[in-house]
């Protein structure tokens, strides 16, 4: 009876643990600079999703974020941040986009200059899905059309790809 309880305890702490734990969904962004421009440059993006929300932001952000708080627990010690730990590490995506679960709230963040603003939008897009399908990685995956580009959020599952119409953006997902 005792093995059977603590059998039960561990398949109830696992089942929980599963049901908290968030994952991470890594991107590989190719974008133009501009429409004339020849070069295609890549920045690696991340989703992570929990229970109760996602978030969309770039993972040199993530990077800059925790070298940055050990710089400044260390200037707590020393008394002066050594910033050249920071590297020249730059990225072309400051901002960052939170979806809220049940609600479906989207909160759009971004930082000009010194300066961040925010705003919030509950966005209803209607997606078009085909029969088309393609194997991306370990995915089987559907095509879906959205008629508004400039944004994807509400997705019909979880994205693995995504071109613009023009070709100047390409967004696949390359590990989880």
């Amino acid at each position: 009876m005792k093995k059977v309880l603590q059998v039960i305890l561990i398949t109830t702490m696992v089942l929980f643990n599963a049901q908290n734990s968030a994952n991470r969904f890594f991107y590989e962004l190719t974008y133009k600079p501009n429409k004339d421009s020849a070069k295609l440059e890549k920045e690696m993006m991340v989703l992570d999703i929990d229970q109760n929300r996602s978030l969309y932001q770039s993972y040199t952000n993530i990077q800059m974020d925790s070298i940055a708080n050990v710089i400044i627990k260390e200037a707590s010690n020393t008394g002066f941040p050594d910033f050249k730990r920071m590297g020249n590490r730059r990225t072309q995506f400051m901002h960052q986009i939170a979806k809220s679960y049940p609600i479906h709230e989207v909160l759009y963040k971004d930082r000009i200059g010194m300066d961040y603003y925010s705003y919030r939008e509950n966005p209803s897009l209607i997606w078009k899905i085909s029969e088309e399908k393609q194997k991306i990685g370990i995915y089987n995956t559907h095509r879906k059309q959205q008629p508004i580009s400039a944004e994807e959020n509400g997705l019909p599952g979880l994205p693995q790809k995504s071109l613009s119409k023009t070709g100047h953006i390409n967004f696949t997902g390359c590990r989880d």
